[in-house]
């Protein structure tokens, strides 16, 4: 199948030109780009073991996590029910752990990023760009897309609710 373009040659021009233009407040951004520019300012190691508190469902817990939080005396007396919430102590690696609690760790380490001005639109571009170059011509890339929306397409299907 041979992809036809419909758009005149300097509509993607133009298009790159605005798209690079765009700046962005850094908590406006993404997780994932909050992340990206996070993780250029301040070099991770993925091994690194990170220790932090977060909050679950009682019910949540492992059964040795539930028995210790009942046996801490500072706990005694308290009304304990599934939907109550818990503190609880985690250590795990940076590589393991979800976006939030990455961008939580690395905003202790970065100082002031709500100030940062981040010139988004050309990162999102190079992005693109990259992306694009890993296709050997159109014809690869256009198969992707018909490959990937067939997939949201199932999915979309086995997701939508009985009547």
């Amino acid at each position: 199948m041979k992809a036809k373009n419909l758009l005149p040659e300097n509509y993607a021009a133009q298009c790159v030109k605005n798209w690079s233009k765009k700046e962005s407040e850094f908590n406006s951004l993404t997780k994932i780009e909050k992340i990206a520019i996070l993780e250029s300012m301040y070099k991770v190691d993925k091994d690194e073991t990170l220790t932090f508190r977060e909050n679950v469902l009682f019910d949540k817990l492992t059964k040795d996590e539930k028995i210790a939080y009942l046996l801490n005396p500072v706990n005694r007396g308290r009304e304990i029910s599934t939907d109550t919430y818990v503190e609880r102590k985690v250590s795990t690696t940076y590589d393991k752990v979800s976006l939030l609690a990455k961008i939580k760790y690395l905003l202790t380490k970065v100082e002031n990023p709500e100030k940062i001005i981040v010139p988004i639109g050309i990162e999102r571009v190079k992005a693109i760009y990259s992306f694009m170059q890993s296709f050997e011509n159109i014809e690869a890339l256009m198969q992707f897309i018909e490959t990937e929306t067939e997939t949201e397409t199932e999915s979309e299907t086995e997701t939508e609710p009985q009547k």
